[in-house]
């Protein structure tokens, strides 16, 4: 699954130091701007990927075509970066769990009947 990257971020982050998007955007939004258009360019890229993502899953058939690819990916990376933020502050992978739990149930609602794969991946 694409969300278990994050399930241990607390003990195991992916990155040591925590989400380097997330941090950076945090530290530079009204005191650095070249850091924060750097931020932002990394935004947008990961944006675009999870776009390119939501956008293949319609093509295939496992999305409904009626999936709003801008705001689905928008959900996805402020929900993700969000429970990251609050299960390190509060040194517990449970908000990140739950976002899971919850992505995965509102990504299911998108899902086509043909789509057998689809539950594997979120």
């Amino acid at each position: 699954m694409i969300f278990d990257v994050y399930k241990d971020a607390v003990n195991d982050p992916p990155v040591i130091g925590g989400c380097p998007l997330l941090n950076t955007a945090i530290e530079s939004d009204d005191t650095h701007p070249e850091l924060r258009e750097q931020a932002l360019r990394v935004m947008k890229q990961f944006l675009s990927t999870v776009q390119e993502i939501i956008q293949d899953g319609i093509q295939s058939g496992e999305l409904r075509s009626d999936a709003e690819v801008v705001s689905l990916s928008s959900l996805i990376l402020s929900t993700l970066e969000g429970a990251i933020m609050a299960s390190k502050l509060a040194c517990d992978n449970s908000h990140i769990a739950y976002c899971k739990e919850h992505l995965h149930r509102y990504l299911l609602s998108y899902r086509t009947e043909c789509a057998h794969e689809f539950e594997t991946l979120f």
